[in-house]
């Protein structure tokens, strides 16, 4: 069981730096385009076959962990001002995840 979560979290984290990678940011300013096409594969991996309660985390730390490297640029200028855009920024994805479970 704890196998399986980590599984999940790890999954989970991969697709977020991938799609942190995939846009403009400090590492690369161009980006490495390339890697929009393939960065939400792991994120589906990981919703596959989850109940709600599941798909909402793995829909939340991805969303938190993908916009916290993306906004990190707003991080030194106000703490709360990064938080709360992150946080309605991470609204996105945990809905993607409840429209994919009714999906299926």
């Amino acid at each position: 069981m704890l196998r399986h979560i980590i599984r999940t979290i790890i999954l989970t984290l991969l697709s977020a730096v991938l799609y942190y990678l995939a846009f403009p940011n400090v590492l690369r300013h161009e980006g490495i385009w390339p890697l929009a096409w393939v960065c939400l594969v792991p994120l589906l991996y990981a919703l596959e076959g989850k109940p709600l309660r599941g798909r909402l985390m793995i829909g939340a730390i991805f969303a938190f962990a993908a916009y916290s490297m993306s906004m990190s640029w707003l991080f030194p200028l106000s703490v709360c001002g990064w938080l709360l855009l992150v946080s309605a920024l991470s609204i996105h994805p945990v809905i993607f995840s409840i429209i994919l479970l009714r999906q299926r």
